[in-house]
């Protein structure tokens, strides 16, 4: 098995590594665990259909990438890896983590997506070190209890799962920067959402809603706003709070008008916008300075003209702006005008 690799460690940011990804395996080579100072293996996107429980053997082990392959469960031994801090488990054929995985104290980073999971192992509440939790993509009809005991957690991803509603505790993870919950199946916006007062990147794709409520506007540290594919005619006024908001992702919705409030994103550098039923732009999106990527293909645009529109983001806010001085003059005229007649 082993003839042809080369299951030499190498010294890779101050940690002895050995990398055997994309080498078509079916087993891990023995001779690997051997290598018992070794701290990171890599042995993702292969065809390994198991890790064996010699895994046990390497207790210095850091971290493990194991993902992209085709295992259907993991070795109990992973629960005595007491070094593992980063544990990437995901797109394999998994339908359950042992328990084991819950008593990894020192756990930052856990990704298990894309896999078979419908329950998920008690204990989750004792990774007090977890920062990064990603979950997308498996059968979970509720966010693993537990999850919401994470003090330190900065980054969970529970989306297409289904998944009905967050849980209200979810407002105690107070130092979460990103949620990401596109495709799960919320009868309504997850109110609990809009409390997280830290977050700064938001993925809702996919959830049908047609309502964002007006609390949004609270999130002061938003940076990305994520809402495709869902059935929004409108976006809440107090968006326009949101001073920090740089993507807007809105492509797929039901908008009719262009919703005005984006033209109030000083720091909006990309805004995606494609596949509704929009036929003008406001003059006052040319206030957008910074709006350096816009993407309004796939509306029924009057206005600008389609072979402006055509030439793309500059020449779309070139046009608005021509646009906008020129009603400006009109209106000073007219309004001068209005003063010669009435001093006459």
């Amino acid at each position: 098995m082993a003839a042809g690799l080369n299951l030499q460690p190498q010294i890779a940011s101050g940690l002895l590594y050995l990398d055997l990804s994309n080498q078509g395996l079916t087993s891990i080579p023995e001779e690997v665990f051997d290598i018992t100072d070794l701290e990171v293996l890599n042995v993702s996107n292969n065809k390994l259909t198991c890790i064996p429980e010699a895994i046990g053997r390497l207790q210095k082990l850091a971290r493990l990438h194991a993902d992209g392959n085709l295992l259907t469960s993991l070795p109990q031994a992973i629960g005595s890896l007491q070094q593992l801090t980063h544990l990437y488990i995901h797109n394999n054929q998994l339908t359950e983590v042992p328990s084991g995985v819950c008593s990894l104290s020192n756990l930052e980073v856990f990704t298990v997506s894309n896999n078979n999971l419908s329950t998920f192992p008690p204990g989750v509440e004792k990774l007090q070190k977890l920062r990064d939790l990603r979950i997308r993509g498996n059968q979970l009809t509720e966010v693993p209890p537990g999850v919401c005991s994470l003090s330190n957690l900065e980054v969970l991803g529970v989306g297409k799962n289904p998944i009905r509603r967050l849980p209200d505790d979810v407002t105690r993870l107070f130092r979460l920067k990103t949620l990401s919950v596109p495709n799960c199946q919320f009868d309504e916006f997850p109110r609990q959402v809009l409390q997280l007062k830290t977050l700064e990147k938001l993925y809702a794709g996919g959830c049908k809603f047609d309502i964002v409520p007006d609390e949004l506007g609270n999130l002061q540290h938003l940076r990305f706003l994520s809402l495709e594919n869902n059935l929004l005619r409108t976006l809440p006024s107090t968006l326009s709070r949101l001073h920090n908001l740089r993507v807007v992702q809105l492509w797929n919705n039901k908008f009719d008008t262009f919703p005005e409030v984006l033209c109030e994103l000083p720091a909006m550098e990309k805004l995606d916008i494609s596949n509704s039923n929009i036929t003008k732009l406001p003059t006052a999106l040319h206030r957008a300075d910074k709006l350096k990527d816009l993407d309004v293909s796939g509306n029924p645009l009057t206005y600008p003209p389609k072979d402006v529109s055509e030439e793309g983001t500059g020449a779309i806010m070139a046009f608005l702006k021509q646009e906008a001085e020129k009603g400006e003059l009109c209106s000073q005229a007219d309004k001068n005008e209005t003063i010669v007649a009435y001093t006459i």
